[in-house]
């Protein structure tokens, strides 16, 4: 399994609209392929959000991250106050004794 990360820094006053673009997102994550799971994170002071999503496969991963990509960057992008950052990682089951 794979997992995906993406935070970026905003405003406390984007928040409706990080939450809609959020809504949206989970939308079209549902809908891809080897789509597991996804939860979006917003920081106590609400200037850091993101998004973990799980992924079957790392081919799936990076094909949802480009669409995800072409799909919310232009919002993102409107929103932060910097550059968003991604990640993607392995994920790692421990072994059952």
């Amino acid at each position: 399994m794979y997992a995906r990360h993406l935070s970026f820094h905003s405003t406390p006053e984007n928040r409706p609209e990080i939450e809609a673009l959020a809504d949206r997102a989970f939308s079209l994550m549902k809908s891809l392929d080897g789509f597991v799971t996804a939860h979006f994170l917003i920081s106590d002071d609400e200037t850091t959000y993101g998004s973990f999503s799980l992924w079957e496969t790392k081919e799936d991963a990076d094909a949802a991250a480009s669409q995800l990509r072409e799909a919310t960057m232009p919002v993102v992008e409107k929103l932060a106050t910097g550059a968003p950052t991604a990640a993607h990682y392995e994920v790692y089951k421990p072994r059952s004794s």
